[in-house]
């Protein structure tokens, strides 16, 4: 027996023949799956409830065109700790220098401290009679590829060839000075306490002493019109730089210098030969 087809439009019904009965037709009713209203809809979410979908979210229906299908699918939600868990991820692959600023060591900090041109007071005198005039002493930091990090002091020729003699305002010889040393902090390890240790060092000692690793000085006396020179090696020795104190002769003979940063600058070669010059840095 070959069923006559439904018709699934919504309030309308076909009899269907039942041998049965004969001739008489039994009413057989056949209807869509029911549909919410918008309105349903609304009042449900005013009063706070949620509709339920007829089908299953997972599940695809029909359009209202033939031939079209309309998936829903379960909107995803990110938890707090899957979150944090992503941001750790994010974090994790970025590259170690943008996490913890790179460590220093103490070396360097020091030698930053020092760097810079300086100048020393002097008095020559000449035939006419005394002239005053400044030593430049500069200091500055040696290659990069040089490991650990050294600098140099550089000691400047004065250029008082005519002179007779030459010295300090408070009567002291001050020979004439040529060469360069090569210098470095003894702590040339990378610390993340480099800092801390930098200002505890600076307060305490109110500079920072440092090894000569290389270098010979040139000195030149001049007494009378006699120029007695001599080489001296400070390879090994002791390069000390510290602050000027107030009242001293250092302090004295910096008085007219209107500088940033005075310093008494001491050299000591293994023999015990020992060069002490005040330096004011020059304004930059």
């Amino acid at each position: 027996m070959t069923r006559a087809p439904v018709n699934h439009q919504r309030g309308r019904s076909r009899a269907l023949p039942d041998s049965r009965q004969g001739d008489a037709r039994v009413p057989v009713i056949l209807s869509a799956p029911p549909r919410i209203r918008s309105s349903d809809r609304d009042a449900a979410a005013n009063r706070g409830g949620q509709t339920r979908d007829p089908m299953p979210n997972s599940i695809a229906t029909k359009d209202s065109r033939p031939g079209h299908c309309r998936h829903r699918l379960p909107r995803p939600r990110i938890t707090r700790v899957a979150s944090i868990w992503i941001l750790g991820v994010v974090l994790s692959a970025l590259p170690a220098s943008s996490q913890k600023p790179p460590a220093i060591s103490l070396n360097d900090l020091a030698l930053d401290w020092v760097t810079g041109e300086y100048l020393s007071p002097i008095v020559c005198k000449m035939e006419a009679g005394p002239v005053r005039g400044l030593r430049r002493v500069r200091i500055e930091r040696g290659p990069k590829s040089t490991i650990p990090h050294i600098s140099r002091i550089i000691f400047k020729d004065i250029e008082a060839d005519d002179a007779l003699r030459c010295f300090t305002e408070l009567g002291a010889d001050s020979p004439n000075l040529t060469g360069s040393l090569e210098i470095r902090h003894p702590v040339t390890k990378q610390r993340d306490t480099a800092v801390r240790d930098f200002k505890a060092e600076l307060r305490r000692r109110r500079g920072f002493e440092y090894e000569v690793l290389r270098g010979k000085l040139t000195i030149s006396r001049i007494l009378e019109g006699e120029d007695q020179t001599q080489i001296v090696d400070f390879k090994r020795g002791k390069a000390r730089m510290h602050l000027v104190r107030e009242g001293s002769d250092p302090a004295r003979l910096l008085a007219d210098f209107p500088s940033p940063r005075k310093l008494v600058l001491e050299v000591k070669s293994r023999d015990g030969y020992v060069l002490m010059l005040p330096l004011a840095l020059a304004d930059r």
